[in-house]
């Protein structure tokens, strides 16, 4: 197996710390499995990365999917900057009576208590002249040479091969990958935006601290089963983890809870 840069640094480290240089006890696959499990790990107890992304609303839709690496909302806003409130579908029907989910509107609550993780439902649903509009095209060849900008400028598309593989602007265009051709726009007028706490991309270092997962991988090894086994040694690496945790949270503390001018330094 090919080691994912930068891990690779990490696992050489790792190796010649453990002696294990020759990868007997820890082949490449079980060593960067660590390294993605103590990201994960780190990023979920200092909710140190954070991202945001666009929902359409669907007419007649009620449930929404997050994106598969949200681990926790921080925020949601309606295109104007309105921020909704966080509730429960309990606190909605004493409120709003027992039929709430009838109603329509424009959104000021969401809420994800009724489904699985990762989905969410707002109150009232969108109703259709919020919700977002296709405009499919209409050409003879079945491609698209060049769009216009908010300025009503004609973009030509230069490309070899003549087809459409990726547009960056304010709409977001659905592509039809099965035919290799894009077959219509949606309008992003009245989307809302989520903020969200995040997990890292696998086997991608999304974070500065390599000494924490250097910290996390050792322990991960030397808790298993095997000739190099010290349980002793293992908990100390645990130990230096939890440190760099800690440091971390410290950082984040600061950052968000301190005036510009009075904020810590960390090291």
């Amino acid at each position: 197996m090919i080691i994912v840069d930068p891990f690779k640094d990490i696992v050489n480290t790792i190796r010649r710390i453990s002696t294990d240089t020759d990868g007997v006890m820890w082949d490449n696959q079980e060593l960067t499995d660590y390294l993605n499990e103590g990201q994960r790990e780190f990023c979920r107890l200092t909710r140190t990365l954070r991202a945001e992304t666009p929902l359409l609303y669907r007419e007649n839709f009620e449930i929404y999917t997050l994106p598969n690496n949200c681990y926790e909302i921080t925020r949601i806003e309606l295109a104007d900057g309105t921020v909704l409130c966080k509730s429960s579908s309990n606190d909605l029907a004493r409120r709003f009576g027992s039929r709430y989910r009838e109603a329509t509107g424009t959104p000021s609550f969401y809420y994800h208590d009724l489904d699985g993780e990762g989905q969410i439902r707002f109150y009232p649903k969108a109703n259709a002249n919020l919700c977002s509009q296709y405009t499919a095209f209409n050409t003879e060849p079945g491609a698209v040479s060049q769009v216009q900008d908010d300025l009503g400028v004609n973009i030509a598309f230069d490309s070899e091969e003549g087809v459409v593989a990726d547009y960056e602007s304010d709409e977001y265009d659905m592509f039809d990958f099965e035919e290799g051709a894009v077959t219509a726009s949606v309008s992003t007028d009245s989307a809302v935006r989520v903020f969200y706490i995040c997990y890292p991309r696998k086997d991608y270092m999304e974070i500065s601290d390599e000494l924490a997962l250097r910290y996390y991988t050792l322990a991960r090894c030397l808790e298993k089963d095997s000739p190099l086994q010290d349980l002793k040694k293992s908990v100390f690496y645990d130990t230096k983890f939890d440190h760099r945790v800690n440091i971390q949270r410290g950082r984040m503390q600061s950052a968000f809870g301190a005036e510009l001018a009075v904020k810590g330094h960390y090291l």
